[in-house]
């Protein structure tokens, strides 16, 4: 299992990919199998939904209309139990319409097919680092800016008045 180490924590690199085209699915599957990450690959949304209820996974890439659904399906299933999952829509649709409800929808980034590889890398590698970034946040394990201007302005009055 592919981890992330940062700080003396882990992060799994995983993936779940959701196409109805098997010959896509399985190369965006060894594609990121051989660069390192954990991958699940489902041909249709309500297979996607039902892993997403069992098992975690920092990112869903998935094409917008599979086997008659909608990817915009899985997107809904995420946001409605506030799944802290970044989805990068994979498409060969042009629609704007169905594209802006998409990211509206909270999808994290999209992609035009034919896609190159190394831009559907790179775009996940941003997106496993904005889920683990965000998920730090939530934690609560990192100061933020206004904390850390805070605790100094209470260490400098608690100088200033002894």
């Amino acid at each position: 299992m592919t981890k992330v180490m940062r700080k003396g924590r882990s992060f799994k690199k995983k993936v779940l990919v959701a196409e109805d085209n098997q010959f896509v699915r399985e190369y965006i599957q060894e594609l990121f199998s051989i660069n390192g990450y954990e991958v699940m690959a489902v041909s249709s949304a309500s297979e996607a939904i039902h892993i997403l209820g069992t098992e975690y996974f920092p990112v869903v890439i998935t094409e917008l209309i599979i086997n008659d659904r909608q990817g915009l399906e899985i997107l809904d299933y995420i946001r409605q139990r506030y799944i802290c999952t970044a989805v990068i829509v994979v498409t060969t649709y042009r629609e704007i319409d169905l594209l802006t409800r998409a990211l509206s929808m909270g999808a994290y980034d999209y992609i035009n097919k034919p896609f190159t590889p190394h831009i559907l890398l790179h775009r996940v590698a941003q997106a496993v680092d904005h889920i683990y970034l965000q998920k730090i946040i939530s934690s609560g394990s990192v100061y933020t800016v206004n904390d850390e201007q805070c605790r100094i302005c209470r260490d400098i009055h608690d100088v200033t008045m002894d």
